[in-house]
């Protein structure tokens, strides 16, 4: 019951964001961006092109076209 009501309130709370204009930045399996992510971490995936996003570790998020917090990503290299 607990899971179920936090999974509840963190709903509500991604609703209530998204209709004020925070939204996710969507980055995996797209080309690294630096104004919007950051790379942590490499890796090498040979079934995939270099520069690519392979991994969201952090998510980031963006207001109204403004940047609230970087992505925290991995990146192929």
């Amino acid at each position: 019951n607990f899971l179920k009501g936090f999974k509840m309130v963190y709903t509500r709370m991604v609703g209530i964001l998204d209709n004020l204009g925070v939204k996710e930045i969507p980055v995996e399996g797209k080309e690294f961006d630096p104004n919007f992510s950051e790379a942590i971490l490499t890796d090498h995936d040979e079934n995939k092109p270099e520069n690519v996003v392979l991994e969201v570790l952090k998510k980031g998020y963006i207001y109204k076209d403004k940047l609230i917090r970087p992505a925290m990503v991995k990146v192929n290299k």
